[in-house]
């Protein structure tokens, strides 16, 4: 009995091993980092069998045949081919699904032919990733990590001061899709702080710019780890094919993982009798580098002697920060230092997964010079900047995120855009550029209009919303109001003060009431009546996903 309750265990965490690899299907239990039932299943059975042998005698429990070890070794043998037919046997059923899902909508599609015949689309989100994260962003830097991205920017747009309309994924993902700000989509809500027990899901009235595409013949493809995005989010309904991709959710190998299940789909695309007819959106969104700061061990920074005394008492790991938040001491800089520097390789992994990717793209003939590739993140970032750590609040780390554009939509030489944007601006200005339907009541604006001599346009002033607080960029002006030192509010001078540290509310009062107005004006614009949105049911599993990647009691 002990020797095949082993055995069981071992099939349990067999099938357990087989689904984190195969990083296919979503299983939302599924997590390195929070063992699955399978595993616990392991773990007890494994516990069964040693209490049964601890239970014969002494000298049976020393005792062990030829048969028993030939029993042992087979059983492991078992283990180990279901691991392997687990893994292949997903692997393989998610990929014949993608292709019946390609068959399904193909013959569907009309397509509406543009000034630009319609070129592939790819979007990257980063959840979590600040701007100055990228090589391409950072200013002072002699080498960069992050060498595909770059690449990027050096052959198309990079939008130097590129702004997320709420400092956490929901309202800011929201509102990139719809081009309606959060206040708009949720007027009472307006982008604030939701627990993991009160999620909201976007109404399927709501068109978004994945809807234009896809009435334009596009076959729209999302593959995506962030749990707040996936089932009844109102999301996975504009795509033709939509994956919560299961393994890990922001550690470890997650990127391979997203970057697997993208290639798998593109074997399906490859050579299928539509693919001329049919161009493809497909949407990406990806985990890392959103705490749990745990790169795989190859992308292990190298350590220093103030390195290795801080990782001794910060891992990178939501948990361990919370606990320290909540009952100290206080974060060192050297502890900041190192979650930083783990983020930054978390990062570095990350590129190179995206290199991987575009790789496997090219080798299937599925992208070229003319592919629109569109990166973006969610939101920032914060190390204890202004006090607070992962992400929720106004300041630039926080909201100043990477916005990219290479491909067909992209005329003239590689450019950068120093005036201020929106991740609103996303929508309006691909759908402008491939000459499609602009969506009714966007609020976001076409970034790409011919200009003469590359002159900028004039800054506009752009709204960060976050419940009660909120965040208006104008220029070099930033005004930030709604708690603790900035309740009343306070304006800061991007320029001579890029890390928002000195209040010049008193010295600029003239500015700082301009500022104020451009908020108030923003507030009271037609707003929408609340419909736009729901309520999401509960959900334990999701909730302790969403618990596990740092959303304990909301989103702050």
């Amino acid at each position: 009995l002990a020797l095949w309750l082993a055995v069981l265990g071992l099939g349990f965490a067999a099938v357990f091993v087989g689904l984190v690899w195969s990083g296919g299907f979503r299983v939302s239990w599924v997590s390195v980092t929070s063992p699955p039932p399978s595993a616990w299943a392991a773990v007890t059975l494994f516990l069964a069998a040693g209490l049964f042998s601890s239970s014969r005698s002494r000298a049976s429990s020393l005792v062990i045949s030829f048969s028993s070890r030939r029993m042992a070794f087979l059983a492991v043998g078992i283990a180990l081919l279901l691991g392997l037919l687990v893994y292949s046997g997903v692997r393989a059923f998610d990929a014949r699904s993608m292709t019946r899902s390609l068959e399904g909508v193909a013959g569907q599609k009309a397509i509406v032919r543009s000034s630009l015949e319609n070129p592939d689309v790819i979007w990257i989100v980063v959840d979590t990733l600040r701007a100055d994260a990228l090589g391409a962003y950072a200013s002072g830097s002699d080498s960069s990590h992050t060498p595909f991205l770059d690449s990027i920017s050096s052959r198309g747009v990079l939008f130097e001061r590129a702004l997320a309309p709420a400092p956490w994924t929901v309202p800011s993902m929201f509102s990139a899709f719809t081009s309606l700000w959060p206040s708009s989509l949720d007027p009472e809500g307006r982008g604030r702080a939701r627990r993991a027990d009160e999620r909201i899901g976007l109404n399927q009235t709501v068109p978004t710019w994945i809807d234009r595409l896809r009435e334009s013949g596009y076959y729209a493809s999302g593959f995506q780890k962030n749990p707040f995005l996936g089932a009844d989010s109102g999301i996975e309904e504009r795509f033709d094919l939509y994956r919560m991709v299961g393994g890990d959710r922001a550690e470890g190998e997650s990127a391979r993982q997203l970057v697997d299940a993208a290639l798998r789909w593109a074997d399906a695309i490859e050579g299928h009798p539509s693919r001329e007819a049919t161009p493809y959106l497909l949407y990406l969104h990806f985990m890392d580098p959103h705490i749990d700061y745990v790169p795989p061990a190859d992308w292990l920074p190298g350590e220093t002697a103030a390195t290795a005394e801080a990782a001794k008492t910060i891992d990178g790991r939501a948990r361990t920060l919370h606990r320290r938040l909540a009952e100290g001491p206080e974060i060192s800089s050297a502890e900041a230092a190192e979650l930083a520097r783990l983020y930054a390789s978390e990062v570095a992994y990350l590129d190179s997964e995206l290199a991987r990717l575009w790789s496997g793209l090219e080798e299937r003939a599925l992208v070229d010079a003319d592919t629109v590739v569109i990166v973006t993140g969610d939101h920032g970032e914060q190390f204890g900047e202004h006090g607070g750590w992962e992400h929720g609040d106004l300041f630039s780390e926080n909201v100043h995120v990477p916005f990219l554009i290479a491909g067909a939509v992209v005329e003239g030489k590689p450019r950068r855009v120093p005036e201020s944007v929106s991740l609103l601006d996303l929508g309006p200005t691909l759908l402008e550029r491939l000459g499609l339907p602009p969506l009714e009541g966007a609020e976001g604006h076409a970034l790409l209009e011919d200009r003469e001599n590359d002159e900028p346009s004039a800054d506009r002033p752009i709204p960060t919303e976050y419940g009660t607080r909120s965040r208006l960029e104008w220029g070099r002006w930033v005004w930030i109001e709604g708690r603790g030192p900035t309740s009343k509010g306070a304006l800061y001078d991007r320029w001579a003060d890029p890390g928002e540290k000195n209040d010049q509310a008193a010295q600029q009062p003239e500015i700082a009431q301009r500022l104020r107005d451009g908020l108030a004006i923003h507030r009271a614009r037609a707003r929408g009546t609340g419909e736009r949105i729901r309520s999401l049911s509960g959900d334990a599993m999701l909730e302790a996903e969403l618990k596990a990647l740092g959303y304990g009691g909301s989103s702050e």
